[in-house]
């Protein structure tokens, strides 16, 4: 999450840097372990990545097995973009969503809109999403916190999966433990 933030391009992200840049830090840590851990987070930072909940959903979807989906993906029709989705399977023609409750709870703050005319807005917007071929799956940030009710619901949508994990080595709430170890 934060080699993610770091990398962001957002004109508002406070500490651009570039991968090379984090590459050579990793460089001056003083254990072997601690540039391994660290080069693994680098190499699966990507600047794409808009938000906390995004970036923890690809290291909970990369660690629980499943094809880590490409970001930021713009949904076009005949007559141009429908929407911009969180993420994307294209194996699958299956988009995602990561929403965090501050949508909803800050609605009128953030937008000037009411809940339910987002929640309209967001039904509408899914539809027109649903009606050009793709499939949806939405998840929230509590669902991160329960990685197995996460792979369950995403075995059920046809979530493309990187590799075979034994179930006995999947991730519970009870052993789930931040950042993943991917191998490079």
């Amino acid at each position: 999450m934060v080699a993610d933030q770091m990398l962001s391009e957002r004109a508002d992200a406070p500490y651009l840097r570039s991968k090379g840049h984090l590459e050579e830090l990793c460089a001056l840590l003083p254990k072997a372990a601690q540039r391994e851990r660290m080069a693994t987070a680098v190499a699966f930072a990507d600047h794409r990545s808009e938000s906390v909940g995004e970036s923890f959903s690809r290291a909970v979807i990369a660690q629980l097995g499943f094809e880590v989906p490409d970001l930021q993906f713009h949904v076009m029709g005949p007559s141009g973009e429908v929407a911009r989705t969180d993420f994307y399977w294209p194996r699958r023609k299956l988009v995602g969503e990561f929403d965090g409750h501050t949508k909803y709870t800050r609605a009128r703050e953030l937008s000037g809109k009411s809940v339910s005319e987002v929640v309209a807005e967001e039904k509408a917007r899914e539809d027109r999403i649903r009606e050009l071929g793709y499939g949806v799956i939405r998840w929230e940030g509590d669902e991160l916190t329960r990685p197995e009710r996460l792979a369950a619901k995403f075995l059920r949508a046809g979530v493309p999966r990187a590799r075979r994990l034994p179930a006995q080595t999947w991730v519970t709430r009870s052993n789930f433990g931040g950042l993943p170890r991917l191998s490079r």
